[in-house]
């Protein structure tokens, strides 16, 4: 699979500062968490990302499509700290926008991947 070196995380549809209850990659009401907009520019379905809580619980050949950098062990489906600090990010309701939309853009460019933010 080709590596992806930029998205874009559309805002209406970005589901954040909540906290982690209710997140998931895609909801039933088709909003998102910051990973959900990464996985579909990575290549998977809508279908093996709804009601997904996060990276490691996608199944069957979708858990492959994740860069190595976000899986600590993909065997055993253990997250990287980069993914679990990504999620953390996304849902604490504590941060503000920017706060949020920085820290995201920061730690997916550490592993050389551009974030862009939509209206």
């Amino acid at each position: 699979m080709a590596d992806v070196k930029s998205f874009n995380i559309e805002r209406k549809r970005w589901y954040r500062g909540r906290g982690g209850d209710g997140s998931a990659l895609l909801r039933d009401d088709g909003q998102m968490c910051c990973l959900g907009f990464y996985a579909l520019a990575r290549g998977l379905t809508p279908d093996q990302i709804e009601n997904v809580a996060d990276p490691s619980e996608v199944a069957g050949d979708g858990l492959t499509r994740w860069p190595a950098w976000m899986m600590e062990d993909l065997d055993r489906r253990v997250q990287s700290a980069y993914t679990e600090a990504l999620i953390d990010v996304n849902d604490d309701p504590g941060l503000n926008e920017r706060e949020r939309e920085s820290a995201i853009r920061k730690m997916f460019a550490s592993n050389g991947v551009r974030v862009r933010f939509t209206e």
